[in-house]
């Protein structure tokens, strides 16, 4: 049974091999030897960022809801900066495969000018109309001067992000994920060690309460941002920010990014608006059903996130070995990964559908919220084996610069069907969150479908970069 699900006649099945194949255990390796740094960084990262969220949990449901209400508009503006990251990515892993090393260097630069100018422009608009843009998102008055005061720090902390984002997806071409996960995880654990001086105010630092986690995290960021900055500024590294290809605008390459990074940003606006409208209408249901409600999407993020690093394995490997024209490759060593993904998934359930009240029982004390938190870690067990098969495939459409289909699938599941089908099961049919969680659950088995339909299709083989 073992041999039928993970060797190599299943991994081979479906494509015509153009040439010598490594053995089972360099295959499944050369997907996670890229996968497990970018994992952990994001496992890492929000299990954090729970920490942080566990922290502000002591100042009571009013906070957390403030914090979690600029989540959805936070990722919102952070569609701009990883939309051109998909292109940067898919760009710099086909060049890497080519072996142009001033291509790739090239890429680089002209990503993060592009990058330096929207984080710019982002940070300034958002700055003049965050209330109106927290207002907008649901935030009741209750908590609306609390969400404000974190917002501020929110947006300021955006604006290195999105610089580091474009460093950590030309890293995450070339395959350098270990530095990614360098840079991040030494960000957060800096924001994490803050938090706890800041918002409690211990020793000399003043008590800020909400306003000391936006400041945390401010700081953390550019923490973050100094490494990612440090590890392109290095003469002996494969991409070096200082060194050979042009600043210039290159139309060609400006085309290929303005290409890959237009569907990318389509479908990350597109998931964004659906994310948006459904956490308005969660935060429609009360002040308790919203707390609950994201500190449950706080856990199902973890794994989330932990998928999200086998979606960049698989967008760096397939741009890399369509560069090399071994098409094969890209094909095997994603399916590699979805076998490997299987085994994480199973446990990822467990944890969850076990430990649900003990997880519930870490972020809040409050009796309402653990029960009915308790009930939809149920949904969230279920979706780890969904979300990681639409995210690897995903990555594979991405990395190959075969965003177009990704963005056509995502308005239609995300942004109309998610929304529409929590809005019918949350109120007429009176299910209340548990409708949210269902429409969650079918929007996942969608994505799931789709993306597995296009890869097994072998369309995305075809895309000129």
């Amino acid at each position: 049974m073992l041999q039928y699900i993970f060797g190599l006649g299943s991994l081979v099945k479906g494509i015509k091999v153009q040439g010598k194949l490594p053995r089972e255990r360099a295959l499944y390796g050369m997907f996670f030897r890229i996968a497990w740094p970018a994992a952990l960084e994001g496992l890492l990262i929000m299990m954090i960022s729970s920490v942080d969220l566990i922290m502000v949990g002591t100042l009571g449901t009013d906070a957390v809801a403030a914090v979690g209400i600029t989540s959805q508009p936070r990722m919102i503006i952070l569609c701009f900066s990883r939309s051109l990251a998909v292109a940067i990515t898919a760009l710099t892993a086909r060049r890497k495969g080519e072996g142009k090393k001033e291509e790739l260097n090239t890429c680089l630069k002209q990503g993060m000018l592009l990058s330096v100018f929207l984080s710019t422009v982002i940070l300034f608009v958002s700055m003049i109309f965050l209330k109106e843009i927290l207002v907008a998102a649901g935030a009741h008055k209750e908590y609306l001067r609390e969400a404000v005061e974190y917002g501020k720090y929110n947006m300021l902390a955006l604006f290195f992000t999105g610089l580091s984002v474009g460093i950590n997806a030309a890293q995450t071409g070339v395959g350098d994920t270990k530095i990614i996960l360098w840079a991040n995880v030494s960000g957060n654990v800096v924001n994490t060690v803050l938090n706890l001086f800041l918002i409690y105010g211990l020793f000399f630092f003043p008590e800020m309460g909400v306003g000391g986690a936006g400041l945390a995290t401010v700081i953390g960021s550019m923490v973050s941002f100094g490494i990612s900055l440090r590890s392109v500024s290095r003469r002996k590294t494969e991409l070096y920010l200082w060194g050979s290809g042009g600043w210039r605008p290159d139309p060609i390459i400006l085309k290929s990014f303005f290409r890959v990074g237009s569907s990318a940003f389509a479908e990350q606006i597109f998931e964004r608006i659906g994310m948006f409208l459904y956490s308005y209408m969660v935060a429609g249901l009360g002040t308790v059903a919203f707390a609950t409600h994201y500190i449950c999407m706080n856990l199902c993020d973890v794994y989330y996130s932990f998928s999200q690093g086998m979606s960049k394995a698989s967008s760096a490997l397939t741009g890399q070995k369509l560069g090399e024209g071994r098409k094969d490759l890209a094909f095997i060593s994603a399916k590699a990964g979805r076998r490997g993904g299987l085994i994480l998934d199973l446990a990822a359930f467990l944890i969850y559908f076990f430990g649900r009240s003990l997880l519930m029982l870490i972020y809040s004390r409050e009796f309402q919220v653990i029960e009915l938190g308790s009930n939809i870690l149920i949904f969230v067990a279920v979706c780890t084996f969904l979300q990681t098969q639409s995210m690897i495939y995903a990555g594979v459409l991405r990395g190959a610069g075969d965003t177009r289909y990704v963005a056509k699938y995502s308005f239609w599941d995300i942004a109309v069907f998610r929304p529409l089908l929590t809005y019918l099961l949350c109120f007429p049919a009176g299910l209340g969150i548990y409708g949210a969680w269902i429409s969650l659950l079918a929007d996942q088995f969608l994505r799931a479908y789709f993306a597995s339909k296009r890869f097994h299709s072998k369309k995305w083989m075809e895309v000129e970069l």
